[in-house]
């Protein structure tokens, strides 16, 4: 891997951490976040860890206080 695509590869997996803590205003312990490339697809998905319980996004409303 040359330089280059690290750091753009680091900036982007900052940038979406970043976003996920902001979007939960710092309240997760933990994030884990999912992305995939294959021709003709794309994933991504993000899940956190909050009290000790792992949350799915749709279920966030319920496990922040």
């Amino acid at each position: 891997m040359s330089k280059e695509f690290k750091e753009y590869l680091s900036k982007l997996q900052t940038d979406k951490a970043a976003i996920c803590l902001e979007y939960l205003e710092n309240q997760a312990e933990d994030i884990y976040i999912y992305c995939s490339y294959e021709p003709e697809m794309y994933a991504f998905d993000v899940f956190y860890k909050i009290n000790g319980q792992v949350v799915l996004k749709n279920n966030l409303n319920n496990a922040v206080h």
